[in-house]
């Protein structure tokens, strides 16, 4: 599937290449969940879901190299660094990956997704866009599950270069409430082992 806008720019594309990418050379290794609280939020998320008795398909928006989206078990895997998809593909061959834009996730509107997981990603959008992601999500599924860096408790959120705001239990908040206004929901926000987290569900 690849989908383009009126002006011709790739807004959707499925990733079906098997090229031999190095993790090292995309900056996203899977070394990185062996940390403690690295380790919560997965195992928070995989107990969730299975809690829950979500449905599937689930998508993971945000999924860089595909490490929690096939820990959860899931289908399918949204994100905006080709790079990183392309060694999700070489790992996890059996699980559609695409390239796309999470706020601009019309392409994936009618494809009968029930989940969503946003984990780690909010944080890497401009901070008067993630409503906008936000609405975006809801439109795909009726529920998500998102984590977050929490930027009171973990000092190194800002020495990421990739954040693009520091989350906060009253930043969040905020950004949910505005996101109330344009589409009914309900929401939760948690806080444990340096991470805010939660669910998001439209009603």
């Amino acid at each position: 599937m690849i989908e383009k806008a009126e002006s011709g720019e790739i807004i959707c594309k499925e990733i079906n290449s098997y090229e031999d990418i190095d993790d090292e050379l995309v900056g996203h290794q899977d070394a990185i969940y062996n940390e403690i609280d690295q380790k919560f939020r997965v195992e928070w998320l995989i107990n969730e879901l299975k809690t829950n008795n979500v449905e599937h398909p689930i998508m993971e928006v945000g999924t860089s190299c595909g490490y929690i989206l096939n820990r959860i078990g899931g289908e399918i895997g949204v994100d905006i660094r080709s790079d990183r998809l392309l060694v999700a593909k070489r790992k996890y061959p059996n699980i559609k990956f695409y390239y796309a834009n999470i706020l601009n996730l019309q392409s994936f509107y009618n494809m009968g997704i029930k989940t969503i997981v946003v984990a780690e990603t909010l944080e890497h959008l401009q901070y008067d866009t993630v409503h906008y992601a936000l609405i975006h999500c809801l439109k795909t599924a009726p529920i998500i599950y998102y984590t977050v860096p929490n930027s009171e408790t973990d000092v190194n959120v800002a020495k990421n270069p990739e954040h693009k705001w520091y989350p906060t239990y009253n930043n969040l908040k905020t950004i949910f409430d505005y996101t109330l206004k344009h589409i009914n929901i309900v929401y939760d926000i948690r806080s444990s082992y340096n991470f805010l987290y939660g669910i998001i569900r439209k009603i």
